[in-house]
This record gives structure tokens, C-alpha cells and sequence, in this order.
């Protein structure tokens, strides 16, 4: 399997329908500031993108795409950190951890992996926290943008990442995030492995 092309589905700020009923957001942080990004108070200088490979080879591997544009607009050199939250299906018996080897998050219930990953300027995951919904607070520091250091849990399970990267005054980084929801964990690793290498963050698919 080769990545060559890829589909765009639309632009938006949250994504509706995705693999497994799962639930996505991002947002953004700078400065000491955070907030979440939505389709009701848009940054129209953030530019979103949602893209789809339905399926991949017989193992119905599903990839989802999200695609941030961040621009400095700042005078001076700016620490942006890019958030992606996860909330997967409400499940009793699901598991999730974060995998030094992947440097992903895997979620695994019922017998379906959801693998999640990212770039942003040659870098993957910088922070992680991985909770159960309601009773765990996300940020240590939203003032220092430092997530709560939580590396698994289990039930019903919200996980949130990082991707990071200074940029210079008018500078503009890609942030990247994909899920790959899978059967088969060999191949979500392996499609993983690809996406971390497509240092241009465009990404397309055969099989």
C-alpha cells in the first residue's frame, strides 16, 4: 500500500461524522491564551480541512484527516500549540494508552483499533492526556498551555494531544492530525508509520 491521493470532504472547525460515532475538536494556544475552535466563533485566519479515505485494503481501514493552517501574526518568534481532542464511542470496555513506539494514542474496543496521530514541522505528539470523560481535569497549567500527564484509561475514554512548534514573525505551519480506525493493528501501525514520513503533509492513498 502506497500513499499517492487523497479526498477532500469539506472545511469546518468540528467534525460530525466520522469512524465509530467518535467525536473531534481542536484548539489553539498562544501566548497564555487557549480556546477551543468551532464553527461558531471561527479564527478566520486558521485555515481547516477535513479529509476521508473511506477504505484501505481488506482489512475496511477507515482515515480520517485534519488539517490546520497556523499563521504568526506576531512581531516576534510565537510558541503555537495546536490541540486535538478525541472522544470515542461510550463504551464500558474500551482501552486507551499512549504508545512510545508509534508515538500514537491507541484506542482498542470490541475488537477495532483507533489509532491517533499527528505532524506538525517534521514533529509528532509533544503532550498527551488520555481521561474518562467527567472526572478528570484536561490542563495541569492553561496559563503555560501544559497538559495533565495521564498516559491511559480505560471506559469511557476522551483523549487529547499536542502538536507543537515555534514559528517566526509571518511564518505558517501545517498542524496534521489523522485517526485510522482499523481491525487489523498491524496496519494501523503501518499506515502510521507512512503518515509520520509525508513531511509535506499532503497525503493520498491506494491500495
Amino acid at each position: 500500500m502506497n500513499i499517492l491521493s487523497a479526498s477532500r470532504l469539506e472545511t469546518q472547525y468540528s467534525i460530525e461524522t466520522v469512524p465509530c460515532s467518535s467525536r473531534w475538536r481542536a484548539g489553539h494556544w498562544l501566548n497564555g491564551r487557549f480556546r477551543w475552535l468551532n464553527s461558531n466563533t471561527p479564527d478566520k485566519s486558521i485555515c481547516s480541512e477535513e479529509f476521508e479515505v473511506k477504505q484501505l485494503s481488506s482489512y475496511n481501514t477507515k482515515v480520517v484527516f485534519w488539517r490546520l493552517t497556523i499563521p504568526n501574526q506576531t512581531s516576534s518568534y510565537s510558541l503555537h500549540k495546536i490541540f486535538f481532542e478525541y472522544e470515542g464511542d461510550c463504551s464500558s470496555n474500551t482501552a486507551a494508552f499512549y504508545s512510545p513506539n508509534e508515538q500514537a494514542i491507541m484506542h482498542s474496543a470490541n475488537g477495532t483499533v483507533s489509532l491517533l496521530g499527528g505532524i506538525m514541522e517534521g514533529k509528532g505528539l509533544t503532550q498527551y492526556c488520555i481521561r474518562q470523560k467527567g472526572r478528570d481535569s484536561l490542563f495541569k497549567s492553561k496559563l503555560d498551555g501544559t497538559l495533565n500527564f495521564s498516559p491511559l484509561a480505560r471506559g469511557n475514554v476522551i483523549s487529547t494531544y499536542s502538536l507543537e512548534a515555534l514559528l517566526a514573525p509571518g511564518e505558517d505551519a501545517a498542524a496534521t492530525a489523522w485517526m485510522i480506525v482499523s481491525n487489523c493493528k498491524d496496519e494501523a501501525v503501518t499506515l502510521n508509520d507512512q503518515l509520520k514520513n509525508r513531511a509535506d503533509g499532503h497525503f493520498y492513498f491506494t491500495s
